[in-house]
């Protein structure tokens, strides 16, 4: 697909979205709530993968990550997000 010069990267989405924070039970409530399945743990982390429909995301708890860091300061947040490109 040829780039233009209003989407000069060739951004297509959005991978994911990772949420940390320090009560990862409040936020597997909330996103079941709001309908997203959990749908596995990856397996050499502590991170939980939601989804629904295209939409993914993550809650990682591992506590020797940037991710808890993050989340043990700014309480629940994103604190990181994966982009889709063309190439």
């Amino acid at each position: 697909m040829a780039r233009s010069t209003q989407n000069p990267l060739g951004l297509c989405g959005i991978a994911f979205v990772e949420f940390a924070g320090p009560d990862p039970a409040m936020m597997d409530k909330i996103f079941k709530a709001f309908g997203f399945s959990r749908r596995l743990r990856v397996a050499d982390a502590d991170v939980a993968v939601y989804d629904q429909g295209a939409i993914r995301f993550l809650v990682n708890q591992d506590s020797v990550s940037f991710a808890h860091r993050f989340g043990q300061l700014h309480g629940p947040s994103i604190c990181s997000m994966g982009w889709c490109f063309d190439d």
